[in-house]
């Protein structure tokens, strides 16, 4: 099995706005440039923080609203990927000024390589 690869993964990606309201769809682009020797896949993930703080001591929650895996990118090929993530209309808004709870949304992108078997 092949461990390592040669090469660098460099993905940029940018949204459509800064703050969302509930049921409105996020829109992800992201430009993919794979130099690697592996195969790699794009995934988007939406999540919601929960902070909680009492008496000196906090507490972080975190919760998977939405993930998209995308297709595989083929080692030493550039590719323009989008994505579109819909904002659930029951999801909780962001707190703010609050000294006990806070509540925060964070998109994650990140790339998986993906290791072919060596033979």
């Amino acid at each position: 099995m092949k461990l390592f690869s040669k090469g660098q993964v460099h993905m940029e990606a940018t949204v459509n706005k800064t703050a969302y309201a509930p049921g409105e769809t996020m829109q992800i682009f992201a430009k993919v440039n794979n130099a690697s020797s592996q195969d790699m896949t794009p995934k988007f993930s939406l999540t919601r923080i929960f902070y909680f703080r009492a008496q000196g001591h906090s507490k972080r929650v975190g919760y998977t609203v939405h993930k998209v895996v995308d297709k595989v990118i083929s080692s030493y090929t550039k590719h323009e990927v989008k994505c579109d993530i819909k904002i659930p209309t029951d999801e909780m808004a962001s707190i703010e000024n609050c000294d006990i709870i806070s509540v925060t949304h964070q998109l994650k992108v990140c790339n998986v390589t993906t290791t072919k078997p060596f033979i």
